[in-house]
């Protein structure tokens, strides 16, 4: 179960001008803060227009738990924006930031900025099947950022920026701090700029990408003792 769920059930319900500020979530079983958005598509206002989906998170922040921030089934004709901006995800069980079914589509944007990922998915657990919005491919470890795509899209995926986080990751395995996973189709317009990781195994400074367009700038990784 997350810690605040944002899941419409009926495409009447909307989700426009919703901004957290401080807020904390703590050891939910899912995510902390997850969205799941395939009821949006149809949403239609008064005069018949779209509906935006409009969620703004400042310095929200993430502690245990099963997953830091998960979005998904972003449907093609969806518009408006997600932001985070500043807090902490921090010793959760699997990834802090998890995106998937997140078509590639201008007018709807994910911006996570500023924030920081401390120590998460340490605990070495493997992805066994995709099919079931597992965030990195089968047999490997989940890793701390992930942005996959499920099997048996119509379409490419994108439209997803990551701006000045830092990563820190003390783990001794072996896995990727970013991993962006395409499938049937690619992402492409993934930007990745101004990121700080801090990782005990050097390995870990990789990015891993597969059928993915990402452009990525002024990414800087350090050992820690």
């Amino acid at each position: 179960m997350h810690g605040v769920d944002f899941e419409p059930d009926l495409p009447f319900q909307r989700l426009q001008n919703i901004t957290l500020i401080n807020t904390s979530a703590f050891n939910n079983s899912g995510a902390g803060f997850g969205g799941y958005f395939a009821n949006l598509y149809t949403s239609t206002s008064n005069n018949g227009t779209l509906s935006p989906l409009q969620l703004h998170f400042i310095n929200c922040s993430i502690n245990y738990g099963g997953v830091g921030w998960s979005f998904s089934t972003f449907e093609k004709d969806l518009y408006g924006f997600i932001r985070v901006e500043g807090g902490v995800t921090s010793a959760t069980n699997g990834h802090s930031l998890g995106i998937y079914q997140k078509f590639d589509n201008k007018s709807m944007v994910v911006d996570f900025e500023n924030h920081i990922i401390d120590n998460v998915a340490t605990n070495g657990t493997v992805c066994n099947d995709t099919m079931k919005a597992k965030l990195c491919p089968p047999g490997s470890l989940n890793s701390p950022v992930a942005l996959y795509v499920r099997a048996g899209n119509s379409a490419n995926e994108g439209c997803v920026r990551l701006n000045n986080l830092t990563i820190r990751d003390n783990t001794a395995l072996s896995r990727p701090w970013l991993q962006v996973i395409g499938n049937d189709y690619d992402w492409v317009d993934v930007n990745v700029s101004n990121i700080n990781v801090h990782v005990r195994n050097q390995q870990n400074c990789d990015i891993n990408t597969t059928n993915a367009t990402i452009s990525v700038e002024k990414v800087y990784c350090t050992t820690i003792d």
